[in-house]
Parts: C-alpha cells; structure tokens; sequence
C-alpha cells in the first residue's frame, strides 16, 4: 500500500498547468499534452458519433469531422477517452443495443443490424466480450452490472477527467472490518460482490 501511494505521489509531481496546455494522466494511464481545444473537437466527434451510431462512420470520418488527421485524432482521443476512436464506437452502440434488448421485443439480428453489426454472430461476440453475457440470456432477463454500459461522455466529464483534481490520494486508517460474500466475476473487469 505504501508503495502504490508513493507511486501515484510520483506521478502527480509529473502533472502541471501552464494556461490552457495540461499534461494530462487520465484515469487509464495514458500521458500526453492536450489542449482545450483539443478537448472541445474531440467533443464535437463524440457528439457526431451519438448522432451516428446507426450509421457506417470510420475513424477517417471521425477524424475529419475532429478537423484532425488520422494519427492525431487516434492518439488524442485515446488520451482523453481511454479508448481508441472504434473501441469507443463499439462501446457506445453495443451500451444503445443493450437498452433496446431490455425495452422491448425486437428481434436480435434485427438490432445486430441496426447498429451495423454484419452479423449476429460478431453482435453476440462483442456483446459477450463486453457484458460477460451473450444478448439472448440478457434478454430472458438475466442483468449485468450497469457500469459496465458505456455512457456518452459530456464536455464537462472530459474536462473533469482531464484536469487531475482526482489524482491525489489521502490515506485514511480505518479499523479492520470482516466481510462475509460471495464474490462473482461478471466479466473481465468487473467483479459482483454480495454481502
């Protein structure tokens, strides 16, 4: 414990502002500079991707919507999002899918293709991938934790993971507590704990 807070005291002396460049350590570990406006077009592209999400868009389309190249766009969007441009994409239309299986009774490779899946097989592939659940045992109404949805992110929360505020850890002394639970892995990173 002491040496992951020495560590993460390490990196925030890394950080610093200087008028509107921040050198950002979001919350996936990524470092590079970026600039308010940099933030701004990379909103502008999130937003063009919610607008979008039933549409075949590329990351070339992302890009040049951001007024970016490729390359920049990429390694931008990574640093402020925590995802490649696709990977959130994927995210964002698989977390929509998920709404509609659970709101009503529209057939799976009706919605597989709406949200441009070629196929129900890579639909139910990536909606396991990402939920730990195929959509047809979701939709008999088995539930996955909801954090694992990934929601559209706002200008303000982008700016907010971005600005550090959250990186200073404080130790707190508790006193030592017994837990008695059952702890499920629901997917990769997720972990159900009850108590």
């Amino acid at each position: 414990m002491a040496k992951t807070l020495q560590a993460l005291q390490g990196r925030n002396k890394l950080l610093f502002n200087y008028k509107f460049l921040l050198i950002v350590l979001n919350p996936y570990g990524s470092i590079g500079m970026v600039s308010m406006a940099d933030i701004s077009k990379i909103h502008e592209s999130i937003s063009y991707i919610e607008n979008n999400l039933k549409e075949p868009i590329t990351v070339m389309d992302m890009a040049l919507n951001a007024g970016h190249s490729i390359f920049h766009f990429s390694r931008t969007f990574n640093a402020l999002t925590g995802h490649n441009p696709y990977d959130y994409l994927i995210r964002r239309r698989l977390s929509e899918a998920a709404k509609i299986i659970q709101q009503n009774d529209e057939r799976l490779t009706d919605i597989a293709f709406e949200f441009q899946f070629n196929s129900l097989e890579s639909f139910s592939r990536s909606f396991k991938k990402m939920f730990g659940i195929s959509p047809n045992r979701y939709k008999t109404g088995y539930q996955f934790c909801k954090t694992a949805l990934k929601i559209h992110s706002s200008l303000e929360y982008l700016t907010h993971i971005n600005a550090n505020s959250f990186f200073k850890p404080s130790p707190v002394k508790i006193k030592q507590l017994f837990l008695i639970g059952d702890v499920q892995a629901l997917c990769r990173d997720i972990l159900l704990c009850s108590l």
